[in-house]
């Protein structure tokens, strides 16, 4: 099973649960906007397994995204990070740990910050405490990909070096083995 379609089921499984919860509570303040979030997100997620190519990747991002910006419009700005952050790895990892397309990281940060900054708004804010909320918000995600680009990148270069140790220590014995055969 690819990488997408095992995310995907993980996802869909993961919003179908949040869906029945929902169902189950009526209470919850925000129950019919979390049962059409979560049936939206769920059908998306099993549309992203189905399907099997390069689109079933940007429908996950794409859902992520949606789940994300509802999060921060009902004021959950820390857990839209989140979800944000995720769709932001996400996308690292369908690009194969590629540098990002500008364009991405402009409408993520200009999506992310315009959520947070509504949000912050909503929930009563000044402007002032709200713009500090939406950069520190929408700079999660980028921080938290940096972190791990960086500690990959350490530990493959670690595994690089070790690989060119072993080799030489191989070509040595060759050498030796080499020699040994002539005497």
């Amino acid at each position: 099973m690819t990488i997408h379609k095992r995310v995907g089921l993980v996802f869909a499984i993961f919003c179908l649960a949040l869906l029945a919860w929902n169902i189950a509570t009526p209470s919850n303040d925000d129950h019919i906007l979390n049962i059409i979030e979560h049936s939206i997100l769920s059908l998306l997620f099993i549309i992203s397994v189905i399907i099997d190519n390069k689109a079933s990747r940007y429908i996950q991002i794409v859902a992520l995204f949606i789940g994300s910006g509802i999060t921060a419009m009902a004021g959950d700005l820390q857990p839209s990070s989140a979800v944000s952050t995720v769709a932001v790895i996400m996308a690292y990892v369908y690009w194969k740990f590629q540098t990002f397309n500008i364009y991405f990281l402009v409408s993520v940060s200009i999506a992310q910050f315009v959520f947070s900054f509504t949000a912050s708004i909503i929930i009563g804010y000044t402007a002032l405490i709200a713009i500090g909320h939406s950069v520190i918000w929408s700079s999660v995600p980028f921080v938290c990909v940096w972190l791990g680009w960086t500690i990959m990148r350490q530990f493959s270069e670690d595994v690089i070096k070790q690989n060119r140790d072993l080799l030489e220590i191989n070509r040595e014995l060759m050498e030796e083995l080499h020699v040994s055969k002539r005497a």
